[in-house]
């Protein structure tokens, strides 16, 4: 009898047994509610007139005047419509000054809210909130500095990233990601040096690291902390989904301070489902920082946000062919410096993305010119689906393809980066007799000073690699 009336309860028993193994938070409704009122958050920070969707343009300034215009002639680039000529960014040194063109500053170009006039823009290594803001029209810019190196941030509040957005990709909220971590204090705190996709780099402070069980296994991650006045940790990681689902390079957490505070053991909440795309997720003109070796989890993350937008077409085409090169070359002279073949991945990258930069403003004009002016989110919906942009993606699958090389956990081999410029060197031969893009290419060179420029660059680069022993 006793028998029976436990067989008779197990229904109700194992519903037991499966609510209590839910952790108290999933039942709890307010999570899902939090949750979604952080992702409505996040997508309202980021169509901010001056949030990461508004990036257009990253221009690194080189020594000497660096003049600012929408107008051919200038050494930074401007989108039509913009002042001809703007200013002129001066740099020496460690200096950067701002010069009138030769016509004077246009009367509505403001510098951190008053009248332009000449002066020297603060810029400090890695601290971007210093720098004084350069506002015409819905334009927003700013130098910035890292390392040695400044450049120049555009920002657009009617950029085509926010005019032509069509909301996030997100995971469905999964509780089971949400993890109380241990909080183990390190004293004192060590310092860890984060690389960049620009190839720059810059110290953060680690206070600690967060231990967590996920999956029936133990892991660490180390946060940096970005402002000691702000109660915030901030970790950068990467996970399997990070090859298919989620952004290549790498993925953000937010949290709050640990229980005890940082110096103290004590307990942190990581919930995985507020990951989020870096900026470079949405834009090549951002600075984002790679994980650190000890982020780089084995375990797959299936919560937060997946990709925002990939270009797909011909991906594993060129990845073949780089890597087909690359055997070829196999008798090049091998090298264990990673930062050498990184170095030079990353200048190839910036010379493509200034020659895309060229293109794309010479397609717009010729489309102008027939159809009349389009404003930033038709330019988005052309470039992305109008057979006159087309020829411009292999461009854009080629960074895409440097970007998730260079946030590859994989140490960056001198065959590989040999085989990406052979690569390189093949795709942009400006021909009549060539293919498609070639064929393309030729007629820019021919129409567009400003091409033949940024193709004198890239030739340069060429010039100075060993030719493709793969060919006769």
């Amino acid at each position: 009898m006793r028998f029976r009336h436990y067989l008779r309860q197990a229904p109700l028993l194992a519903a037991l047994c499966a609510l209590f193994s839910i952790p108290a938070f999933a039942q709890d409704p307010s999570w899902q509610k939090d949750l979604a009122a952080w992702r409505a958050q996040y997508v309202e920070n980021l169509l901010k007139p001056d949030g990461w969707l508004s990036l257009t343009g990253l221009e690194w300034l080189q020594p000497g005047d660096n003049s600012l215009g929408s107008a051919v002639d200038n050494k930074i680039h401007l989108a039509a419509g913009n002042p001809a000529h703007l200013a002129i960014l001066h740099l020496e040194g460690e200096t950067v000054t701002l010069n009138p063109p030769p016509g004077g500053f246009p009367p509505d170009f403001l510098v951190a809210g008053a009248p332009a006039k000449p002066q020297a823009l603060r810029a400090e290594p890695n601290n971007d909130r210093v720098s004084p803001h350069l506002t015409i029209g819905t334009l927003n810019l700013y130098v910035i500095r890292r390392e040695e190196r400044f450049a120049l941030r555009v920002k657009d509040s009617h950029s085509p990233a926010i005019v032509g957005f069509h909301g996030l990709n997100l995971y469905p909220p999964d509780a089971s990601y949400r993890v109380i971590a241990k909080w183990l204090p390190y004293s004192p705190p060590k310092t860890i040096t984060l690389a960049t996709l620009v190839g720059t780099k810059y110290d953060q402070p680690v206070p600690g690291a967060a231990e967590f069980t996920l999956q029936g296994k133990t892991f660490r991650l180390e946060p940096v902390l970005e402002d000691p006045a702000v109660a915030k940790l901030f970790f950068i990681l990467r996970d399997t989904t990070s090859t298919t689902t989620t952004y290549g390079a790498c993925r953000f957490l937010y949290t709050g301070f640990p229980t005890n505070g940082l110096d103290k053991p004590g307990e942190l909440v990581l919930d995985f489902n507020h990951l989020e795309n870096p900026p470079c997720a949405y834009t090549p003109y951002s600075t984002c920082p790679l994980p650190p070796p000890g982020n780089r989890l084995p375990i797959a993350l299936p919560v937060g946000e997946q990709r925002y937008f990939e270009i797909v077409r011909g991906l594993s085409h060129n990845r073949l062919v780089i890597r087909t090169m690359a055997s070829a070359n196999s008798n090049l002279p091998s090298s264990n410096n990673d930062s050498a073949a990184r170095e030079k991945l990353i200048t190839l990258r910036l010379a493509l993305l200034k020659l895309h930069k060229t293109l794309l403003n010479m397609e717009r004009r010729e489309y102008e010119r027939e159809h009349g002016y389009v404003n930033t989110g038709e330019l988005f919906r052309l470039v992305i689906d109008h057979a006159q942009f087309a020829w411009l993606h292999n461009i854009s699958e080629f960074v895409v393809r440097i970007d998730e090389t260079l946030a590859a956990k994989e140490p960056i081999t001198a065959e590989y980066t040999h085989g990406s410029i052979a690569l390189a060197r093949k795709m942009f031969v400006p021909t009549e007799s060539g293919d498609a893009f070639q064929k393309k290419y030729f007629d820019a060179i021919q129409n567009d000073p400003a091409v033949v420029i940024d193709h004198a660059e890239l030739a340069r680069l060429f010039n100075n690699e060993p030719p493709d022993s793969s060919n006769p």
